[in-house]
């Protein structure tokens, strides 16, 4: 006798410890507006008992009873939220011992608008094409209405009428000719929203008829084309439904909704099968194709040629793209993507379906490039079976590259280095910090020039490099030129057997003879041949003092003759 009350003791606590509520919604963050219909839904594990509803506006400080008795195996109530707005809003069911809580706080607006939709209101049974009153009441300033109606318990709305009058209370509706036990209709102003507590029905009427005209058995279709689907109506047909089934008619694939009209131009999908039908429906009224239909493989192709791996292309190098195809003759382009490593960008070209595109490289360095071609509207592509490489072409000046001083009318010879395969570039000079370019040469075909300098007074010279637009390189900063008066002439002897040491210098130039002459008389001349000073018989002469350009030196020999040097002093 103990074992058997223990027993059933404990078969009642496993009992009781199943039993559970748990809210789903509204479970936090939630926004209701005050005097609204809203759906409360929970889940119940075990055999819980009818359950009381409260909620709280203070966060769970108190707690209002809002409904009792309800049937926790229902797992959802009609809601209508109480004119309390708060931020901090719960709700709570109970029955017993069993509870839960919403887990988080959610809000009412306030809304002093309400419309109460009473009917129909679940359960009744209209008739497809019937005339039948939508019924309500109202409080607070509704004005004006809009009507929708569902026929699949809420999960699609349908507008049917607006700019309803709130204050009539009755609108006279004429029931769609459908067939369903899902209907509802609601009713909203934008701001306050009812809608049928209930379910009603929709008794479908017959009154007209649909014969699908083709396919209608032994056609053979081609995937990728577009096929006219016809049919004939008679009597009073609602919109139609076109539907296509590869299984004969065991499951079926909606092609298009709403269609008005008796026919629609279908783009045949990629599924080869022999047992294809049609079926076209108003949702009352319905016929499909008497025999299955054929559905061919499909013949449509696309295959990349070049690039397909391996490949080394050079930056702005123009490079044919090919491809092969076999396609339907609407497919007529083809788009193209390009990739440096992981993902293709958005495709940068749509091309006619020639069969190749004259692509210019871009200029990058990468060797994990692919090209993808794709019909264009078709989900049909080919991308390089392999990686190719592309190297970049560069130019970089190396002088005159900023700081140097250069004198009117010498000839400078200017260097740049190349990277890639090209040539032929374009030299520009700029005597105003880069604002203004004039052309020097076009079309050099070696590294080097030899630049007959402009004779000219300037401090902001750039040397500019261009290859075709596509890259091009300038002086790091600007150079000087200096200018020479062409009139001053400066006498000299052209066997010098003397050098200056350093030159350039950068204050102190040391005179070092060759062949044991001894300088009985220096001067320092300026490029336009005046004296700036006489410095008698020395070894050395000091500029420190002198602003950086061109100078001449000249030297009184011991054997009576007169030579020049020019000197560039930098400091």
């Amino acid at each position: 006798m103990k074992f058997t009350l223990l027993l059933i003791l404990s078969m009642a606590m496993l009992n009781f410890t199943a039993q559970s509520i748990t809210i789903t919604s509204p479970n936090g963050g939630e926004f209701y507006n005050a005097n609204t219909s809203q759906t409360i839904t929970w889940n119940v594990s075990g055999s819980v008992p009818p359950m009381d509803l409260y909620y709280s506006t203070d966060n769970g400080a108190s707690w209002s009873l809002y409904s009792s008795g309800i049937n926790a195996a229902a797992e959802s109530y009609i809601w209508t939220v109480p004119n309390d707005p708060s931020n901090v809003c719960l709700i709570r069911f109970e029955a017993g011992v069993i509870a839960d809580t919403s887990d988080a706080v959610f809000s009412i607006n306030f809304n002093n608008n309400a419309i109460n939709v009473t009917g129909p209101n679940g359960g009744e049974v209209y008739s497809g094409g019937s005339t039948q009153n939508v019924t309500w009441t109202t409080s607070g300033p509704v004005a004006s209405l809009e009507l929708f109606y569902s026929v699949d318990n809420g999960s699609n709305w349908i507008s049917y009428a607006s700019g309803i009058s709130a204050f009539s209370g009755t609108y006279s509706w004429t029931v769609p000719n459908v067939t369903s036990t899902q209907c509802l209709v609601r009713l909203t102003d934008g701001i306050a929203t009812d809608e049928s507590n209930g379910v009603f029905t929709i008794n479908g009427v017959a009154s007209g008829s649909i014969t699908v005209l083709q396919p209608n058995g032994g056609e053979t279709l081609t995937p990728g084309t577009n096929y006219n689907i016809m049919w004939a109506t008679a009597g009073t047909v609602g919109l139609v439904d076109v539907l296509y089934s590869i299984d004969n008619g065991s499951n079926w694939s909606l092609i298009t909704s709403g269609e008005a009209g008796m026919s629609y131009s279908w783009l045949v999908p990629n599924s080869p099968s022999t047992d294809c039908i049609i079926r076209v429906t108003d949702g009352i009224l319905a016929d499909q194709s008497d025999a299955v239909f054929t559905i061919a493989p499909d013949p449509t192709s696309i295959a990349l040629t070049t690039p397909n791996g391996g490949e080394v292309l050079q930056g702005f190098d123009t490079f044919q793209i090919t491809w092969d195809t076999v396609s339907n003759s609407y497919i007529d382009s083809v788009e193209i993507s390009f990739k440096e490593s992981v993902s293709f960008a958005p495709y940068f070209i749509t091309v006619e379906n020639t069969g190749s595109y004259d692509w210019l490289v871009p200029n990058v360095s990468t060797t994990q490039a692919k090209i993808d071609v794709k019909l264009q509207g078709y989900l049909l592509n080919d991308s390089s079976d392999a990686s190719f490489s592309i190297n970049p072409i560069a130019i970089e000046l190396a002088n005159p590259n900023g700081g140097e001083l250069l004198v009117g009318g010498d000839n400078y010879q200017i260097n740049w280095t190349q990277m890639g395969s090209f040539s032929g570039v374009d030299i520009y000079q700029s005597l105003d910090s880069g604002l203004t370019y004039t052309p020097v040469v076009t079309n050099v075909l070696d590294t080097f020039y030899v630049w007959s300098t402009p004779n000219v007074d300037t401090l902001n010279c750039i040397i500019k490099i261009d290859y075709q637009g596509f890259i091009s390189d300038t002086s790091d900063a600007v150079f000087a030129i200096e200018y020479v008066d062409s009139s001053a002439s400066i006498s000299s002897h052209n066997n010098i057997s003397w050098v200056l040491y350093p030159n350039p210098s950068t204050g102190i130039i040391n005179l070092i003879s060759q062949n044991n002459i001894s300088f009985e008389n220096i001067n320092l001349l300026g490029l336009d041949g005046r004296l700036l000073q006489a410095f008698g018989k020395v070894t050395s002469i000091d500029l420190t003092d002198y602003p950086n350009g061109y100078y001449f030196i000249s030297i009184l020999n011991n054997n009576g003759t007169v030579s020049t040097q020019r000197v560039l002093l930098v400091k």
